[in-house]
């Protein structure tokens, strides 16, 4: 029997809100980019993997998940994180 459909604005957002965190879920699962830290430091470089994150962004027009995922292939942490 399917869940009744959500009647309220607040039930509706509550609703929204649930599926994109589902969402993102089986996003950063399929990605591998579950353990992304961002704290770390970029290779050996003086900024964080999110700073590269955000500049990726910024200086591409890429989406976070696709900086998360090029960025954590390339983070000197992976390793200690068990990913090769």
């Amino acid at each position: 029997k399917a869940a009744p459909e959500p009647v309220t604005a607040a039930e509706k957002q509550a609703e929204e809100e649930k599926k994109a965190a589902v969402v993102k879920a089986v996003v950063e699962n399929e990605l591998d980019i579950s353990n992304f830290c961002g704290g770390c430091m970029y290779k050996q470089m003086p900024f964080t993997c999110q700073r590269r994150v955000e500049w990726m962004m910024d200086a591409y027009g890429i989406t976070e998940d696709a900086a998360k995922e090029s960025v954590i292939h390339r983070c000197h942490n992976r390793l200690r994180r068990g990913r090769v």
